[in-house]
């Protein structure tokens, strides 16, 4: 965040000290100031560091000056915020808004909402947001604008100034519960740093947040002044808080005209070029996450995924700091650190994938075991992703007096990259693959006993390096391959259908309202019994239940039930008497003649390695010319036409 040199000389100037903090999903500069006190810096604030320190802001004897009175003005509101222009540094002043916040507070105002409003909002928390929660939740809001086709604009937090004295609880108005419940919700969003080195509010301390001046009146104001519009503006305010705020999950318990800033031009509102009356959202200190947030926003994150991987090979719309592109033997890549700081390298050339992959998002979710090494899971974003664990530097350790093992074991375990390739080559010459979607190296370090160790990787990949020109494979860490969640149907086929929800299961169905609560347990009983009939006894996993979907209706089967697809392994198959084994080998060998002619040798081809689709009747899908739909997925022991180990 203070990388930047001319940051950096700033600091160091001005003799403060100087750290990173991350809190409710926002990162800052914390600067402990020379005569006490505390500012934290985000992003927006950081450029601005000299005109936000408080001597620039809060000098009282600077602003009594009759010259200087004009510089800070009270404005309504009692969180008693003022507008200030900050003291010209480098001949260079902010305009800005101080607050002082009142968590721990009991909350009272005058509910300006609607009766049906409350009603629905009645069990809404009625509490003041800590200075970090309150910015955590905006920035989190101002982030959905990149999910949905409108843009909600806010003020832009700039900093939090809590200034060294102390005061005595009785000035605050301060309850103590109240103020212990803010101080968990700050543990709890710094699981990962030492209890120790945690930061947490002081209840005998000020906190004062800045935001960025926005120019306008509010529109309780311009409803005064300009009475033909009071129409319009009560219509936009319910707009903004009830339609645009509410489908992104998100709620103003204090729903008021006075929060939406709009400005005149020539006497007439000022709109966009769509029409829509142009304004700009202030005050978050009661802002809050509606109950089904969570399912909103995943819904709106998986649209935006398959949207960006139909575009996976097109450069990002914006730049994304510290992420970089590179090729790896033919492979673009999209690079960077991850927010542990591991590596990630995402396929393709969006640099906005990178924030899907992010272990953050898929490392933590609960999993499902479906090898040693091989995990499925849904991330954050209700995106399903198998991954799995590199055995690269290792030898196989299979039958030594087999041949083929003995092969396998010269040869050693492909790198990740190089699996990536290997499935990426294959798709062009007709064999269907898993799709592969990043590589991400651990911040950890390990090492595989000596007697496992094949330097074969290391030496061939020597020449590529990562952005600050690390070689990308390195022995003393772990490597993860992730790939999609293959369901039983291609992929692709879904970035242009469903709203651009891709593949659809049954779960997510109801959750995006596809099908009712109704349609979604009927095909549930429907389907487990379907597969009991054919000898499948245990439960299935409903999100494993695909829907195909045709102008907005589900499509059924030739009986007239919801047509279902289900994902199956080659050795499942077989087993539950849906191949038989001559039919299983004759699929086998077909994969590997067509493998052989084009020059790869799977040296390990394992029925696991073959994913198959069936139906709940345990019919499996075939192609045109009438061969068996079958998936490749494993890539660790293939060897490619370009490649020299022994």
């Amino acid at each position: 965040m203070y990388r930047t040199p001319d940051i950096r000389s700033t600091i160091k100037r001005l003799g403060i000290g100087a750290r990173t903090v991350h809190l409710f999903g926002v990162d800052y500069l914390h600067l402990i100031l020379p005569r006490g006190g505390d500012l934290f810096l985000t992003d927006y604030g950081v450029p601005h560091l000299e005109q936000l320190l408080p001597t620039n802001w809060n000098d009282k004897a600077y602003y009594d000056r009759p010259e200087n009175a004009a510089f800070k003005v009270g404005l309504p509101g009692s969180s008693h915020p003022y507008r200030v222009k900050t003291k010209p540094v480098h001949g260079r002043s902010l305009d800005v808004v101080v607050k002082w916040c009142r968590v721990g507070q009991d909350v009272i105002f005058e509910d300006l909402r609607s009766p049906e409003t409350s009603a629905a909002q009645s069990d809404l928390r009625l509490a003041w947001n800590g200075p970090f929660e309150e910015f955590g939740l905006l920035m989190e809001l101002r982030k959905t604008n990149r999910l949905y086709p409108t843009t909600i604009r806010t003020q832009k937090p700039l900093a939090i100034y809590s200034p060294p004295e102390k005061v005595k609880l009785w000035q605050t108005g301060r309850r103590k519960y109240m103020f212990s419940a803010q101080n968990k919700l700050m543990l709890r969003a710094q699981d990962q740093v030492p209890v120790e080195e945690a930061l947490e509010l002081d209840i005998h301390r000020l906190y004062a947040l800045i935001y960025g001046w926005v120019e306008g009146i509010d529109a309780a104001q311009a409803m005064e002044t300009h009475k033909e519009d009071r129409e319009a503006l009560l219509e936009l305010v319910k707009e903004v808080h009830y339609k645009e705020l509410a489908s992104r999950g998100y709620t103003v318990v204090d729903a008021k005209a006075d929060h939406l800033i709009v400005r005149y031009r020539n006497g007439h509102l000022l709109r966009e070029k769509n029409g829509r009356i142009a304004y700009a959202l202030i005050d978050f200190e009661l802002l809050q996450r509606t109950h089904d947030f969570a399912e909103r926003y995943q819904i709106a994150q998986r649209k935006r995924y398959w949207h960006l991987l139909k575009n996976q090979n097109a450069r990002a719309t914006r730049a994304i700091a510290g992420v970089h592109h590179t090729q790896i033997f033919g492979i673009d890549y999209i690079h960077g650190d991850t927010s542990n700081q591991g590596k990630l390298w995402v396929i393709g050339s969006n640099a906005e994938l990178f924030e899907y992959f992010d272990p953050a998002r898929w490392r933590t979710s609960p999993r499902i075991q479906l090898s040693n090494v091989t995990y499925r899971t849904k991330t954050l974003d209700n995106i399903k992703l198998v991954y799995r664990k590199s055995h690269v530097g290792m030898k196989p350790q299979d039958d030594p007096v087999d041949r083929q093992a003995r092969r396998a074991q010269r040869f050693g375990y492909n790198s990740p990259f190089e699996e990536v390739a290997i499935a990426m080559e294959l798709r062009k010459i007709g064999i269907d693959t898993v799709l592969p979607r990043a590589i991400y190296r651990t911040s950890h370090q390990s090492e595989p006993a000596e007697w496992l160790k094949d330097d074969s990787r290391y030496i061939s990949h020597q020449s590529f390096k990562t952005h600050d020109g690390e070689p990308i494979l390195l022995p003393n860490y772990d490597y993860y391959l992730l790939f999609g969640y293959w369901q039983g149907s291609d992929p692709t086929f879904f970035t242009d259908s469903m709203d651009g929800l891709g593949p659809v299961d049954i779960t997510l169905g109801r959750q995006g309202g596809l099908i009712s609560e109704n349609e979604y347990r009927e095909i549930l009983e429907d389907t487990h019994a379907r597969l009991k009939a054919i000898g499948f006894d245990e439960e299935l996993l409903e999100d494993r239940l695909l829907l195909r979907f045709e102008n907005g209706s589900v499509v059924k089967d030739k009986n007239g039930r919801p047509e279902i697809t289900i994902c199956i392994n080659g050795y499942r198959t077989v087993e539950n008497g849906l191949l038989s084994w001559k039919e299983y080998r004759t699929m086998e060998n077909a994969i590997r003649k067509k493998m052989r002619k084009a020059g790869y040798d799977d040296l390990r081809l394992k029925g696991d390695h073959l994913l198959l689709s069936m139906s709940p009747d345990g019919e499996l899908a075939r192609r045109e010319d009438g061969s068996l739909l079958c998936i490749l997925c494993n890539f660790a022991l293939i060897r490619a036409p370009w490649m020299k180990y022994a």
